[in-house]
């Protein structure tokens, strides 16, 4: 089978084993992730995993989208050169410690 012709298959099965209990845009999400080919184009994500169970990657997926995948949600990264010190109206409000 050709590269093409697994992933169709791939994104099959998920679909047909998921998509009454998963939201079609994660759904698309992980499929995009597995899919992603090797740098010789001769197998995806998913087919360099020693295990891989689809229920149990889908759960875990879920999981980890919820918490953002482990990351800190509405974060911004500043240029440590363009933020201002605090106002002292702000070291009330906000206290001085920046920890």
């Amino acid at each position: 089978m050709t590269l093409e012709e697994r992933e169709t298959e791939f994104i099959n099965k998920v679909y047909a084993i998921a998509l009454d209990n998963y939201h079609a845009d994660l759904l698309e999400d992980f499929t995009d992730y597995w899919c992603e080919p090797n740098k010789s184009q001769t197998k995806m994500r998913f087919e360099g995993q020693k295990f891989f169970d689809i229920n149990r990657r889908l759960r875990t997926w879920q999981r980890n989208k919820n918490t953002n995948f482990g990351r800190a949600k509405n974060i911004t990264v500043v240029d440590a050169k363009t933020v201002k010190p605090m106002t002292i109206t702000e070291k009330l409000l906000y206290g001085t410690n920046n920890n």
